[in-house]
C-alpha cells in the first residue's frame, strides 16, 4: 500500500463516498493535534491508544500538520500518549470511548528530558462526544446493569433516559410496543432506529419502534445510548437512534450470575377480588442469566459468553361466555319492556331502560322486583312477565338443531355458568375458571416478540482478535428461541388441550474488521446479519391435534368448514375464521466498509452500506 500512488488513494475513497446509504460504525474516533509551548504544531510525533482492560495497543503518527487520528477504535477504557525524544510524554489517562463516539484530544508536548512524563486524568463526561452535533444520552455498563430492571431487559433504560415521553395512553406504557409506545424528542418510537454494534437490529416486519429482535439482557450490555437528534450521517437510518454497544473480554477472568425470582403470591389482592371471591391471576417467573469473559490469548485475543433463561407459570382467570340450560334447548327467555341485564346490572331510565332480571344464583327476578329497579331509576315503563320464544320452526328452514351436529358438539363440552353477573343472565352467563400455563399475555397471538412473559434460551459468544496493532477483528453472534403457549381454550376440557404453541427463533450476528492501511488510511470493514423467525400454528394445523380439530368441524362434501358461532366465542375463538397460522423469516443482511483518510489538518471519512 505504501507504494501506490496518491491518486489511487483518492480513487478509493471517491469510491467510498458513492454509497446509497451511511455506513454505521459502534467503533469510536480520537484525534487531535500536537503542539509545542510556543503552540507550533509537530509533526512525526508518536501517538499510542493502549485499551487499558485488554492492553490492546494502537498506534499512528501525526503527519506534517501536527494532526493524528484513531478514527476506529473499540469502545472501552484508554490510555493515549504522546512520545517524542526531547519532549516530555504527554499521556491523557481513563479515556472512556463510548459507541460511534468523537473525541478530540489536543497534546502540548513540553521540552524536557527523556525521564520526565505529563498526565492528565480525563473525566468521563468525556463520553459525551466533542466532536459531533449529535444530541443524546449515554449510560455506561455499571449504571446499565445496575439500575433496577423489572423485566431483566435492557431496552426498557430508554423509559428513563432524557427526550423520551411515555404514550397519552397510561395502559400502553411500554418502550417496545410500536408506534403508540412513545416518543423520542416528539418523534413515534416508530421512527427510530435501533442498532446493536453499528447493525440495525430493528424487526424487519413490523413497525416496532424501540425494539431488538433478540431479548438484551443487561449484562450483555458495555453501553447503552439514545440519539435525538441529528443522527450522524456515519451512524445511519432513523429520525432518532438506540446504540447498543455489547460487552467484550478483556485480560482479566471476570463472570457472574443472577437469578431473579417474581411471584405475584406475594403481591397484594384487589378490592374486588376479595369482594367476590374470585382468585387473582397468578404468575410465577425465573429469570436466570450466567456471563464469563476473559482472554484466549492474553493482550491478543479475548472471549465473552452469556446466557439468558426464563421460566414462566401463570394461573389465569378465565370468565368465558356460556349459554344457560334454556338457550342450549333453543328457549330464548327475556322480560319485557325492559333490557335484560345480569345481577350486576345497573337499573337505567329513558325508553330502553336497563334493570338486573336475575340474581346472582342465576334465579329470575320476580316482575315487581325488576319494575321496582327501573321505576327507582326514573323509568315509566311497565315490565311484562317473562316470554319464552322457541328459535326452531320460526323458520320453515330451521326445524332443529344444525344437521352437521356441530352445535351439539359445542354444547356437550360447554361447561354449566357459576357466575351471573356477566352475560344478560337469562340466556347467556359466565363460567369462571382457573387455567394454567405460561404467559399470560400470549392468551392471544404473540408472535412479534413484545412479550416479557415468555420462556426463553439464549446464548451469546463474543470474540475478538488483534493479529497485530494494524488490524483487528470482532465478531458477536445470538441465537435465542422462546415459546409461548397462546390462544388457549376458553373452558377446561377438549378445546383447552387444542392451543396455539408460538415459537420464536431470531439470531444476530455482528463483525467488524478494522485495518490501519498506512499512518494516514484507517479501513473498517462491517458485517452483519438480523434473522427474525416465528411461528404461530392454529390448532387445525398443529400436527398433534390436527385431525382431532377437523374432526369436530363441520364439514361440506369431506371439507372442513370455519365459521363463527357468534356470541359464543367458541375456544377463545381459535377455530373462527379470520384466524390462521401465522408463520414468517425475515432477513436483513448488511455490508458496510468506511474508509477514513487525514491530509494536513484535515480528516475525511466516507462510507458504503447495502443491506438485503
Amino acid at each position: 500500500m505504501k507504494r501506490l500512488p496518491g491518486f489511487l488513494y483518492v480513487l478509493v475513497f471517491i469510491l467510498a463516498l458513492g454509497g446509497t446509504a451511511a455506513a454505521q460504525s459502534g467503533n469510536a474516533t480520537v484525534s487531535g493535534t500536537v503542539t509545542d509551548s510556543s503552540s507550533a504544531l509537530i509533526p512525526g510525533v508518536s501517538i499510542k491508544a493502549t485499551n487499558t482492560q485488554t492492553s490492546v495497543l494502537s498506534a499512528t503518527v501525526s503527519n506534517e500538520a501536527g494532526v493524528y487520528s484513531f478514527p476506529s477504535l473499540q469502545p472501552g477504557v484508554y490510555r493515549v500518549s504522546a512520545e517524542l525524544p526531547g519532549f516530555q510524554t504527554h499521556t491523557f489517562t481513563n479515556v472512556q470511548l463510548g459507541n460511534a463516539q468523537q473525541v478530540r484530544l489536543n497534546f502540548v508536548l513540553q521540552v524536557a528530558t527523556v525521564a520526565q512524563s505529563v498526565e492528565v486524568s480525563v473525566a468521563v463526561d468525556t463520553l459525551l462526544a466533542t466532536s459531533s452535533s449529535s444530541v443524546g444520552t449515554v449510560l455506561n455498563e455499571n449504571s446499565v446493569r445496575e439500575l433496577p430492571l423489572l423485566g431483566r431487559d435492557a431496552l426498557e433504560l430508554v423509559n428513563i433516559m432524557a427526550g423520551f415521553r411515555e404514550p397519552v395512553d397510561p395502559s400502553n406504557s411500554n418502550a417496545r410496543t410500536g408506534p403508540n409506545g412513545g416518543f423520542v424528542a416528539g418523534i413515534s418510537v416508530a421512527a427510530v432506529n435501533t442498532t446493536r454494534d453499528g447493525i440495525s437490529v430493528n424487526d424487519g416486519r413490523y413497525n416496532l419502534g424501540v425494539f431488538s429482535a433478540t431479548h438484551i439482557n443487561p449484562d450483555l450490555v458495555g453501553e447503552l445510548r439514545i440519539i435525538l437528534a441529528p443522527v450522524d450521517a456515519e451512524n445511519g437510518r432513523g429520525s432518532g437512534q438506540v446504540q447498543i454497544m455489547t460487552r467484550s473480554g478483556t485480560n482479566r477472568y471476570n463472570g457472574a450470575a443472577v437469578w431473579n425470582i417474581q411471584n405475584t403470591a406475594l403481591n397484594a389482592n384487589t378490592w374486588n377480588n376479595n369482594r367476590t371471591g374470585a382468585v387473582p391471576n397468578w404468575f410465577n417467573r425465573h429469570q436466570l442469566s450466567v456471563n464469563y469473559g476473559g482472554p484466549i490469548i492474553r493482550n491478543k485475543t479475548f472471549f465473552f459468553v452469556l446466557y439468558d433463561g426464563q421460566r414462566m407459570w401463570s394461573r389465569e382467570v378465565v370468565r368465558a361466555t356460556v349459554l344457560t340450560d334454556a338457550a342450549r334447548n333453543g328457549n330464548f327467555r327475556f322480560f319485557g319492556n325492559v333490557v335484560n341485564g345480569n345481577a350486576d346490572a345497573i337499573p337505567s331510565s329513558g325508553a330502553n331502560p336497563v334493570a338486573p332480571v336475575v340474581d346472582h344464583l342465576g334465579n329470575p327476578l320476580s316482575v315487581a322486583q325488576i319494575q321496582a329497579s327501573i321505576t327507582a331509576a326514573g323509568s315509566s315503563n311497565t315490565v311484562t312477565p317473562m316470554q319464552t320464544i322457541s328459535v326452531f320452526n320460526r323458520d320453515p328452514n330451521r326445524p332443529g338443531f344444525d344437521p352437521t351436529g356441530y352445535i351439539q358438539r359445542i354444547t356437550a363440552t360447554m361447561p354449566q355458568p357459576n357466575d351471573f353477573t356477566g352475560g344478560d343472565g337469562l340466556n347467556t352467563a359466565i363460567f369462571r375458571w382457573n387455567r394454567r400455563g405460561d404467559s399470560l399475555i400470549c392468551s392471544s397471538i404473540c408472535q412479534q416478540g413484545l412479550e416479557d412473559d415468555v420462556n426463553r434460551n439464549q446464548i451469546n459468544v463474543k470474540v475478538d482478535h488483534n493479529f497485530n496493532t494494524n488490524h483487528k477483528f470482532s465478531v458477536n453472534y445470538t441465537y435465542e428461541r422462546f415459546t409461548a403457549t397462546g390462544q388457549r381454550g376458553a373452558y377446561p376440557g377438549k378445546e383447552d388441550e387444542w392451543y396455539s404453541q408460538t415459537t420464536r427463533k431470531p439470531q444476530v450476528i455482528t463483525s467488524s474488521f478494522v485495518s490501519t492501511l498506512t499512518p494516514t488510511i484507517v479501513n473498517d470493514v462491517r458485517f452483519g446479519m438480523r434473522r427474525a423467525w416465528s411461528r404461530s400454528p392454529y390448532p387445525y394445523d398443529e400436527e398433534s391435534t390436527k385431525d382431532e380439530v377437523l374432526a369436530f368441524l363441520p364439514n361440506v362434501n369431506s371439507y372442513p368448514v370455519l365459521f363463527n358461532t357468534m356470541p359464543i366465542n367458541v375456544a377463545n375463538n381459535i377455530l373462527n375464521p379470520g384466524n390462521n397460522t401465522n408463520a414468517n423469516t425475515s432477513t436483513l443482511w448488511t455490508l458496510a466498509d468506511s474508509l477514513s483518510w487525514t491530509k494536513g489538518k484535515h480528516a475525511f471519512k466516507g462510507g458504503i452500506e447495502g443491506r438485503w
